[in-house]
């Protein structure tokens, strides 16, 4: 907010300044938005802008979403290799036990920039003009992560935590694999001898079903060391059913199944047991934040509180030239009392700067687009009377092929990804086509008023991993989808600014002042889109222009 301070004193004087009286017409009040004015030769215009700008949440796919929508819902199988892990073991032993979830995550985000941008330029001649604009960005973000119970049918494994939950795990594992031997042993007694057991004829009847059951039973118990962990057997997934989740109750109800048959044949072995220890508590806040920062079982994240970047920003080097105007002259332009046009184009370069957001950073700003881009813009004045005009600009842009570290999602819009899914990618950006409206009414010699509608699309960008496979936490090779990225990278936008400028050009022509200043407010929102995922904006700046001359008369 330094930079707002130093021009109050000059804002003041220049609101004392324009109490004068002026008694003649003019059509010389800029402001911030699009226009088709290139500056006389020799002068020279320098613009210092202060933004501030706050990302208020986002679109996706034309829905209004928390800035944080990407981390709401359920945290299930997609975005976690364990609980795809815990989903494929569950349903191995108990078919249909369903989706495995942590529950609802909420990401209460907060994320703003502060840029400060110095811009020159120089008219070259009354048609030709050159600039230069360098910003200096300062990013910010603050977050609060919660987790939620609802949806939940999965927890931390206690058997990870808990003394004693290994040893009882075993214990409980072990009575189905004693209930495989003893009724491995009366199969064998009843085919020596059919009356070793008064069960035997049912047993050697149903020779099938027992055989059927005994691998049934084997594989149950195994399923239940691979996920549940049991001392000696094995350590278990970092996830498993919650107590009392329907997933559970399905294993029980198998529990209860194999209980009978095996009764039936005369084993009672199982007769009192059920399962391992089950996740005893939905994810809790502190786990959750354990479980975003856990490189292992978790996404390896840095923790989602707050995060400050500052640095230079993209520089844009710009060429504008008028190809025609209808007001030949400047007095004429300045007391525009009757229709005309102006026609101007702009050729731009810019120069990425800045850094990237980091990928292991879920709530970081990025202080630039670290790529080169050009770009070119057209922009028609048409002037109405000398009290309003508009300017209609068309824009395209394209940026250059660059490379940077990002995490391949497994799901487009979703923004839990782990660290293993981090890759080198190439991108090729998609060209971005905008248009602009800015109607102005000029309320004085000095003050005027002005609204724009802006609409931007972009294509969608390509993207080409440097390694199509990674390996997850499990040692389990997995493909990368590029095209998941590509899913997310085109978009559309509209946005509506209104402005208000003072301006003592129009009155240094004629004589009355002796200052040529600008000073301008804008304020602009993003208020739709129909596609991509797009940050909703609100920008506030403040614009200051001073008028020299650089050389000639």
């Amino acid at each position: 907010m330094r930079p707002l301070r130093a021009l109050a004193p000059l804002c003041i004087g220049c609101l004392l300044a324009a109490l004068a009286p002026a008694s003649l017409r003019a059509q010389a009040v800029l402001g911030p938005g699009p226009e088709a004015v290139t500056l006389p030769a020799g002068t020279l215009r320098t613009t210092l802008l202060t933004e501030s700008i706050l990302f208020r949440g986002r679109w996706f796919d034309g829905a209004a979403q928390d800035l944080g929508g990407g981390f709401i819902g359920g945290l299930a199988a997609p975005q976690s290799s364990w609980l795809q892990a815990l989903e494929t073991g569950v349903n191995s032993i108990g078919p249909g036990a369903g989706d495995m979830s942590l529950g609802r995550t909420h990401l209460d985000l907060r994320q703003r920039l502060a840029v400060t941008t110095l811009g020159l330029e120089v008219g070259l001649t009354n048609r030709l003009s050159v600039s230069v604009a360098a910003p200096f960005v300062r990013a910010r973000a603050e977050a609060r992560l919660r987790a939620d119970s609802t949806g939940a049918t999965a927890g931390m494994n206690p058997m990870r935590s808990a003394s004693g939950v290994p040893a009882s795990n075993r214990a409980t594992i072990d009575t189905y694999l004693a209930a495989v031997a003893n009724l491995t042993a009366r199969q064998n007694d009843c085919a020596g001898n059919p009356a070793a057991h008064p069960e035997c004829a049912e047993i050697i009847a149903e020779g099938a079903q027992v055989t059927s059951l005994l691998a049934l039973t084997q594989g149950f118990a195994n399923g239940l060391a691979s996920v549940y962990g049991a001392q000696g057997l094995a350590t278990g997934l970092p996830f498993v059913p919650l107590a009392g989740s329907a997933a559970e109750q399905l294993l029980l109800a198998r529990v209860d199944s194999m209980r009978n048959a095996f009764t039936r044949y005369g084993v009672g072995d199982l007769a009192t047991t059920g399962l391992p220890l089950g996740a005893q508590t939905p994810l809790s806040a502190a786990e959750l934040e354990t479980l975003l920062t856990d490189p292992v079982n978790g996404f390896g994240a840095r923790p989602a509180t707050r995060t400050a970047r500052q640095n230079l920003g993209d520089v844009d080097i710009g060429v504008r030239l008028k190809l025609f105007d209808t007001f030949s002259g400047e007095t004429e332009r300045l007391n525009a009392s009757r229709f005309g046009l102006r026609q101007a184009v702009a050729f731009n370069y810019r120069l990425g700067g800045g850094v990237f957001d980091l990928p292991d950073n879920f709530i970081d700003l990025g202080t630039g687009s670290g790529h080169d881009a050009i770009a070119v813009r057209s922009f028609t004045d048409i002037i109405v009377n000398e009290r309003f005009w508009a300017t209609l600009s068309v824009g395209w842009a394209q940026g250059s092929e660059h490379t940077r570290l990002l995490r391949v999602p497994s799901v487009a819009g979703s923004d839990w990804i782990e660290s293993w899914r981090t890759s080198s990618v190439t991108i090729t950006p998609g060209s971005v086509t905008e248009f602009r409206i800015a109607p102005r009414w000029q309320l004085s010699d000095y003050y005027s008023f002005g609204a724009e509608w802006r609409y931007r699309s972009k294509a969608e960008d390509s993207h080409t991993l440097a390694t199509t496979d990674a390996v997850d936490p499990l040692g389990v090779l997995r493909p990368l989808d590029a095209t998941v990225l590509d899913a997310q990278s085109d978009w559309n936008e509209q946005r509506l600014a209104w402005t208000v400028s003072y301006s003592t050009l129009g009155a240094v022509a004629r004589g009355k002042a002796r200052m040529p200043v600008e000073i301008a407010y804008a304020h602009e929102q993003s208020i739709a889109s129909s596609a991509g995922i797009v940050p909703r904006r609100w920008e506030d700046r403040v614009q200051l222009r001073v008028y020299t001359r650089l050389f000639g008369r």
